[in-house]
């Protein structure tokens, strides 16, 4: 139980906190990208 419980939790943790950085990410990453190709490069 020791060993178990805490990987269970760090893998929620990481499967949720994935979700949400996914989801963030898809706006994020395509704003982040549109401005690049607007700015063109430096």
């Amino acid at each position: 139980m020791d060993k178990t419980e805490p990987l269970v939790v760090a893998l929620l943790a990481q499967a949720v906190s994935l979700g949400v950085v996914a989801r963030l990410d898809w706006r994020g990453f395509i704003h982040v990208r549109t401005c690049e190709i607007g700015i063109g490069r430096p």
